[in-house]
């Protein structure tokens, strides 16, 4: 599982956990470790320069661990525009799925 909030994770490997035997999930949680690693990043604005790609495109798939709100924010729609977005937004939550339209 990959996130860059390190809660997240441990949510969900508790979640997991909790509905195994106590036993498997003890031995489960004595071998598992939640690490960290740094990447790098870059803009949009880059991707498209390297590639060469128009500033419209028809296509736009956004799926970053949780950082798709910011990752869309940077993108800007005004000037570049999408015919097709498509973004996790599961997580976001009622009132940040609500500022995606803003």
């Amino acid at each position: 599982m990959f996130s860059v909030d390190k809660a997240h994770v441990q949510k969900h490997l508790d979640l997991y956990l909790s509905k195994l035997p106590v036993a498997k999930a003890a031995q489960i949680r004595k071998n598992t470790f939640i690490t960290s690693e740094s990447v790098e990043a870059t803009t949009f604005d880059v991707i498209r320069r390297e590639h060469r790609l128009p500033s419209f495109v028809e296509y736009l798939q956004i799926d970053v661990e949780g950082m798709d709100l910011a990752m869309l924010r940077s993108y800007d729609l005004q000037h570049h525009g999408a015919l097709f977005l498509q973004y996790e937004w599961a997580h976001l939550g009622p009132e940040r799925v609500a500022q995606v339209s803003e």
